[in-house]
């Protein structure tokens, strides 16, 4: 997500790019986190769906916030987790 904000401003995301923030969502809010982090991440996960106008500020920025997540979630999960094909 965040290489196709940088590159592209997101003008290749169309409805499916919320599917993929929903996805995001519950994941990354599921407990791995303490309610702490988890209360900053909810709301960051939400401005991910403004995806015409994207915050490319860098650090502190939402992708920014969103994608340290994504890494420290990835490891502390081991285990791949398949995109369900019912998503757009």
């Amino acid at each position: 997500m965040s290489n196709e904000a940088y590159r592209n401003g997101n003008m290749n995301w169309g409805e499916m790019y919320l599917g993929f923030v929903d996805f995001l969502r519950t994941h990354l809010l599921d407990g791995t986190f303490d309610e702490e982090r988890e209360a900053l991440l909810g709301p960051q996960i939400t401005k991910l769906k403004h995806y015409r106008n994207p915050d490319l500020s860098r650090d502190g920025s939402p992708l920014y916030l969103v994608s340290e997540a994504v890494i420290d979630w990835c490891v502390k999960h081991k285990s791949l987790l398949p995109y369900p094909k019912s998503h757009p």
